[in-house]
């Protein structure tokens, strides 16, 4: 649920402020996951969004098909 608030703000955001991009999330077959991308000039943004403090770490098998 806290994912599902924060990607919907998120997109209510971009939207108001007229911000046009295309947004993706990423899971493989191993279940690692980026909770939510946002493509825009040419380049990928991603966010991990985390209850906690803790440190999100981007999955390596993303990394590697998306250097």
């Amino acid at each position: 649920m806290w994912e599902n608030f924060l990607i919907i703000e998120r997109i209510k955001k971009n939207h108001y402020n007229k911000v046009f991009l295309n947004c993706y999330f990423w899971r493989n077959h191993a279940q690692a996951e980026i909770d939510y991308i946002e493509e825009y000039n040419g380049e990928l943004h991603t966010y991990e969004f985390k209850w906690s403090n803790k440190k999100a770490n981007i999955p390596k098998a993303f990394i590697d098909a998306y250097p």
